[in-house]
């Protein structure tokens, strides 16, 4: 049987006893301020995009308080900038489990789905049922460029149609509606969305952007240059920008200028595998053959990693799936994405090169004359063109020809080009010694 306590000891007991019921309040109190204020820092900092800072203060205003909202919806919008799409995917589906309302949490979803090239998951999965219209608004932009990115681009611009619908100022759609255009080779009306969407918003840095993808279609290459440095330095962020900045120096052979570009995106982008391919052509390019097969095997298991629908479908991502076949010696495959690219988009005479390159490599030069029949019946101007055809020809047994279309490739060209060289190893071949001097002397 207990022993009843006296009455000091039932009243030290009580005021313990009431001390413990009093004491959680007054810690949730004060652990909610200070998630509060680290939120409210972390806003300060996402604003002036110190997204690091931003991400620490949010990590911790989470540890304060697990169950706010507001610090993981903006830890998952900083993820994103950041390029971690996976994080951003989990913190944006905690919110979604705790019952958050949709408009906050499709948009960010529907993001991470497609920074990671899971395109149709974002579209089999979700939809703008009981989205607010902004958030709508931003859930249908990015849906269309999900659809665009698996070759669906007329439904692309009637997403960016319902976009323009519910944000008539603002410059996302017309931008959407450009690059779709370049998708179907309509530069002039690219360039028309472009240049509106500048005018429409001169402050956004996407809008910069896509105006420097229209010139750089156009082939004004500095002018793209000038444009892809402005919309970077508004933007740092802007991946596209990166990556075509990057191969412009690359064509220019100004690689000592890309490498903190791809030091970024190393860093940020890394569902995306242009930027390896690009490192690899780097690499190879100083003779490192060890650091360049590395990151053309890290490109082919980064496209591995995205749906053959979305590869298929994307004429851009056909194009680096064949270089990097190309590179790796899988020259059959290499072909294959070249020419599913082509039968979209004929008019683009790099890619045609480059599957007439795989041609010869596949000893079918008859197959190279197919490939190159519009340049070659309308007299090329262009000296890979014609040593592309002199190789084709060659390989047929008509030396006569082959010739004819070096030496025109050679006065177009001048000095110290592919063109001269394939005519002094044909003549070398051939024999003629004394020609093949000739040809290589200057």
């Amino acid at each position: 049987m207990a022993t009843p306590m006296s009455p000091l000891r039932r009243r030290v007991a009580f005021s313990l006893l009431l001390a413990a019921l009093c004491l959680e309040p007054v810690w949730a109190a004060d652990t909610g301020a200070d998630a509060q204020r680290q939120y409210e820092r972390a806003l300060a900092s996402y604003a002036k995009r110190d997204f690091d800072t931003a991400a620490i203060e949010l990590k911790n205003a989470i540890q304060a308080d697990p169950a706010k909202l507001a610090p993981r919806v903006l830890l998952a919008k900083t993820y994103l900038v950041l390029g971690h799409a996976k994080e951003a995917e989990r913190e944006i589906q905690v919110v979604a489990k705790q019952g958050a309302d949709r408009s906050l949490t499709v948009p960010v979803l529907a993001k991470a789905y497609l920074f990671q090239f899971r395109e149709r998951q974002l579209l089999d999965e979700l939809t703008d049922d009981g989205l607010s219209d902004s958030a709508r608004a931003e859930f249908l932009q990015v849906r269309g460029q999900a659809l665009m990115n698996i070759g669906n681009t007329q439904a692309a611009l009637e997403a960016f149609d319902a976009v323009e619908k519910l944000t008539p100022a603002s410059a996302q759609p017309l931008i959407g509606k450009a690059i779709a255009s370049l998708r179907l080779n309509d530069i002039d009306k690219a360039a028309g969305y472009a240049e509106r969407a500048v005018q429409l918003e001169p402050g956004s840095a996407d809008a910069w952007n896509t105006q420097a993808s229209v010139l750089h279609a156009q082939g004004e290459l500095e002018k793209a240059l000038t444009l892809y440095d402005k919309a970077i330095g508004m933007s740092p962020e802007l991946h596209d920008a990166r990556i075509a900045r990057v191969a412009i120096r690359l064509a220019q052979g100004k690689d000592a200028l890309i490498a903190d570009d791809l030091t970024y995106e190393a860093e940020h982008n890394p569902y995306d595998p242009r930027p390896a391919y690009l490192r690899a052509v780097r690499l190879a390019r100083g003779d490192d053959a060890h650091g360049a097969n590395s990151a053309l095997a890290e490109a082919n298991v980064l496209l591995e990693n995205i749906s053959s629908e979305a590869v298929n479908n994307n004429c851009q991502m056909l194009d680096l799936a064949g270089s990097v076949n190309y590179a790796l010696g899988r020259i059959e495959q290499a072909r294959d994405y070249y020419q599913v690219c082509l039968n979209s988009n004929p008019k683009l005479a790099d890619v045609r090169k480059k599957l007439a390159t795989t041609l010869l490599a596949l000893r079918e030069p008859s197959r190279v004359l197919e490939v190159l029949e519009d340049e070659r019946s309308l007299g090329s101007n262009d000296p890979e063109i014609l040593t592309l055809l002199a190789n084709a020809w060659m390989a047929k047994g008509d030396a006569d020809k082959a010739t004819h279309l070096l030496q025109k490739a050679i006065g177009l060209s001048g000095k110290d080009n592919a063109a001269r060289k394939t005519l002094a190893f044909h003549e070398l071949y051939s024999g003629e010694a004394k020609k093949a001097e000739e040809a290589l002397s200057v």
